[in-house]
């Protein structure tokens, strides 16, 4: 089953190399400008990973935090967040959450500026996909402890 990757890029040619290299690496991707779009793949697509610009609007507006904002609203449905900026460190991101301090830190950071953001953008993607399985898995062998004791207790003893 392919995994499903919505990319939240408002620059052509960003979203363009961004949804070819995902491609590459077998993602499905769905690609939106902004807020609305994005919106629109969220409640008709299943996602199963976001990566998304912390400025959504104009590049050049240092108050734009609009995609950290979508970032949170994302993350919030239980989705894995990457955030993809020019900013080079994480750090300079962090400092936005002192300007938007309602916004809650992306799962990891990528700079577009790195030579290597392409394969680096993969890995993270790669690992941020893994821990929301683990999580599923522990919240399915949770539900099971709770529900069935006996029939897991027999199933971890036998190892079936």
């Amino acid at each position: 089953m392919a995994v499903h990757v919505l990319v939240v890029e408002n620059l052509p040619e960003m979203y363009e190399t961004v949804r070819d290299v995902l491609k590459r690496y077998g993602y499905k991707v769905y690609v939106a400008e902004g807020r609305i779009q994005a919106e629109g793949y969220l409640k008709q697509r299943r996602i199963d990973a976001a990566i998304i610009d912390v400025r959504l609007g104009d590049e050049t507006d240092q108050e734009d935090w609009s995609g950290l904002i979508l970032a949170r609203d994302v993350a919030g449905r239980g989705i894995p967040v990457i955030i993809l900026s020019a900013y080079d460190k994480r750090e300079d991101v962090e400092r936005a959450f002192d300007v938007a301090p309602d916004v809650a830190p992306p799962y990891e950071f990528v700079s577009k500026n790195r030579e290597d953001w392409p394969k680096t953008l993969a890995a993270v993607l790669q690992e941020a996909l893994g821990e929301q399985e683990q999580g599923r898995v522990r919240r399915l062998l949770r539900w099971l402890r709770e529900t069935f004791p006996a029939v897991l207790k027999w199933f971890m003893r036998t190892g079936r």
